[in-house]
Formats: C-alpha cells, sequence, structure tokens
C-alpha cells in the first residue's frame, strides 16, 4: 500500500489515534484477558443468621471476591484489549 503526500499520511496517523483511542477504552473495559470479565463483590459472611458471629470473630465478616461474568463479549474486542495491553 502506497501512501501519497502529506494530507493521506496525517488522515492515517488520525485514524491510528483514533483506533488506539478505543483499544484503551476496550482494554479498561474488559480487561485484557481473553473473553474472561470479573466484577468485585464484596460478601457479608457476618451476615449469616447463627454463624455470622462466628466469622466475624475470625475477622472473615466481609470477603472480597473476583466473580466472573458468565456472559462472553465479543471475540474482536477481546483480542483488540488483549492485542492492545502487550
Amino acid at each position: 500500500m502506497r501512501i501519497g503526500g502529506r494530507p493521506e499520511i496525517l488522515n492515517v496517523c488520525a485514524k491510528i489515534k483514533e483506533l488506539d483511542k478505543h483499544a484503551r477504552i476496550w482494554s479498561e473495559k474488559l480487561g485484557p484477558e481473553l473473553g474472561t470479565t470479573y466484577e468485585k463483590r464484596t460478601a457479608k459472611l457476618d451476615a449469616i443468621p447463627g454463624i455470622g458471629c462466628m466469622f466475624k470473630f475470625l475477622g472473615l465478616g466481609q470477603v472480597d471476591f473476583k466473580d466472573p461474568h458468565l456472559t462472553h463479549p465479543d471475540r474482536y474486542l477481546s483480542f483488540i484489549s488483549n492485542w492492545h495491553s502487550g
């Protein structure tokens, strides 16, 4: 592919910059892991009736964990996200 004069080069640079912007957004939203996204959740184990006081006593009243989303994002978005983070 041959690129002509300066206006065409500037146009190509603008398109690459736009792709970079979208790839960064996708990378932040989806994460670099191909097809796996997570949401941070907190389990309040001290709220369980009867045994919650035991969790609280052990210092495990609240536990943070990563909850994977069961639906997969579009593969092409994940691919670009993975490509951009490398």
